[in-house]
């Protein structure tokens, strides 16, 4: 299941990065077909009507493969996409290449100014998948080989030759070079992203210990209390009944290292089916030591369908950190509010950092305190990482920013409504 989220990652991004402005793609393929309908006016080559056919029908092969596979997505899915960008790359240099060929300087100048563009674009894809690094590099090499072999044998002069050879090699290395640091450093900040995932997991374990050993102590007091029991009766049914009390204990106590386990594990996240309401009660469970009893819960659970795909123990590790906060809220106690639901978005919904997630069906789950709300000079900031208002020693400032970075991972997103009244955060989730 890791495999499979991590591809469909992978084919979201590139979804995104290719598609995600409508505005910026229109330019791009209006520019191609202008620019055909340009090349044919300035030249009459026929040939330009083929650029910008092959260019666009590249384009929509690519844009259909991503959007029908980028939330289902293999291995096999990956390297198909890579392999048809691959193959969109090549419908694009081939007639720039053919330009720069050209006697007319008007055409070379053009043609180079593309080739250009789209080293700088495939600088800002920063791929890190193999396939794609290496196919763009040979496709470049392959074109920038081909101009040059075509170019050189056009000049007499020894030192010309020599100079558009070393112009030629020094193009490639440096964009070689430039794509290779852009790899390193999109690669370093996923891994930094996890190993902030996984602290604050550990931030969230420390301050789940405190209640779960006042459950451990309750255990273990039941589990010593019968099984002393048991030496001592002697009547078989209550000796059989005083070893049963001892063993459900014990299970209990196993219940709760199992759950501590889940969130200290540092495995890569594992998207799988999930139920709102499931995840309430979960979150309920784990949470109501750390809970004051100044504080009141109410859980509301809906009762439809509320699927959707995530990984739980990331999940829960977000939430505890938002209950926790909500709890912090409300020193002099009040109203914890957890409910879950399913709601259909008809327009594009806002999220706290200002972005958006589409239109479409969500699992909205919403953590409400009766606090005094988050004041409204500090709100743009909250989710900073270690951005905190709480003292030294009672908070990282990571759970927030954590919430909301899991929330995109899943497809998802955060929104904070506050007022003097308290503060209500949601979680949005595609449905399954």
């Amino acid at each position: 299941m890791s495999d499979r989220h991590d591809s469909s990652e992978e084919l979201k991004r590139q979804f995104h990065l290719e598609y995600g402005q409508p505005g910026e793609v229109a330019v791009r393929l209006l520019g191609v077909a202008l620019g055909s309908g340009l090349l044919y006016a300035y030249t009459g080559w026929t040939s330009a009507w083929a650029w910008s056919f092959f260019f666009l029908v590249a384009h929509a092969t690519y844009y259909w493969f991503l959007k029908s596979r980028r939330a289902r997505a293999t291995q096999r899915d990956e390297v198909i996409a890579s392999l048809i960008f691959i193959l969109l790359l090549i419908s694009f240099l081939w007639m720039p290449a053919i330009m720069i060929c050209a006697e007319d300087r008007a055409l070379s100048i053009c043609g180079s100014a593309l080739i250009g563009c789209i080293l700088v674009y495939l600088v800002r894809r920063s791929d890190t998948a193999p396939i794609v690094v290496y196919g763009e590099v040979a496709v470049l090499a392959t074109v920038i080989s081909a101009v040059f072999v075509t170019l050189i044998p056009q000049f007499s002069d020894p030192f010309a030759k020599l100079g558009l050879l070393v112009c030629g090699s020094a193009l490639l290395y440096y964009f070689v070079a430039a794509a290779r640091m852009s790899r390193k450093l999109r690669i370093e900040a996923a891994e930094a992203n996890l190993r902030l995932l996984q602290s604050e997991k550990m931030a969230a374990i420390g301050r789940l210990a405190g209640g779960v050993a006042h459950d451990f102590n309750n255990n273990l007091t039941a589990i010593l209390g019968h099984l002393e029991l048991a030496t001592l009766i002697e009547d078989p049914d209550e000796r059989v009944a005083a070893i049963n009390e001892a063993s459900f204990a014990a299970r209990q106590a196993a219940r709760t290292v199992k759950q501590l386990l889940a969130f200290a594990r540092k495995d890569r996240m594992t998207l799988a089916p999930q139920d709102g309401a499931d995840v309430l009660q979960g979150l309920v469970a784990l949470t109501k030591r750390l809970i004051p009893t100044s504080v009141s819960i109410k859980v509301e659970a809906g009762h439809e369908n509320q699927k959707f795909l995530a990984d739980r123990a990331q999940l829960l590790s977000a939430l505890i950190n938002l209950v926790v906060n909500a709890a912090d809220a409300m020193p002099r106690g009040g109203e914890l509010k957890i409910s879950s639901n399913v709601v259909w978005l008809d327009e594009e919904q806002v999220l706290a950092d200002g972005s958006r997630i589409g239109i479409g069906s969500y699992v909205r789950i919403s953590v409400e305190d009766s606090g005094d709300g988050i004041p409204a000079h500090i709100l743009p900031n909250v989710l900073e990482p270690f951005f905190t208002t709480k003292p030294v020693g009672k908070g990282t400032g990571l759970g927030l920013s954590m919430a909301f970075g899991v929330s995109k991972q899943f497809g998802g997103g955060l929104t904070i409504a506050s007022s003097k009244a308290g503060t209500t955060i949601s979680v949005f989730l595609p449905t399954a």
